[in-house]
């Protein structure tokens, strides 16, 4: 089984876990071609918006399949109003699962995100 296989697998469980405890997301973003990685490197730094990733093309776990995004769901409408509790029992679940949740960085919490652990030995 491939590193990618293993992450969509735990990807899967990760969800099942979700729904076990009511909580919904809808898949955002999985794989990021370099090209649209560097649309959004540069959102914030040449281009307007705000900074979204602090990762250059081919540094981030999207370029290589092993990380997804999830926006909240709730009362059936995708929103980031949410409370942390959510957001908690979000990264709880992930780490139940065996991803790494990106609300725990302290230097840049990406609370939408997760990622299979060590995922720089996989590419």
């Amino acid at each position: 089984m491939t590193t990618v296989e293993i992450f969509n697998k735990r990807l899967d469980l990760f969800e099942a876990e979700l729904l076990r405890q009511n909580i919904r997301a809808s898949r955002t973003e999985g794989y990021r071609s370099m090209a649209r990685h560097k649309e959004l490197y540069d959102q914030g730094r040449t281009k307007p918006g705000k900074r979204v990733t602090n990762a250059k093309p081919g540094q981030s776990p999207h370029n290589y399949g092993l990380a997804q995004d999830y926006v909240p769901v709730v009362s059936g409408k995708r929103t980031f109003n949410v409370k942390m509790k959510w957001w908690s029992k979000f990264g709880k679940a992930a780490k139940k699962v065996g991803l790494e949740w990106g609300g725990y960085w302290k230097a840049f919490q990406d609370k939408p995100h997760v990622q299979m652990p060590n995922w720089r030995k996989y590419r």
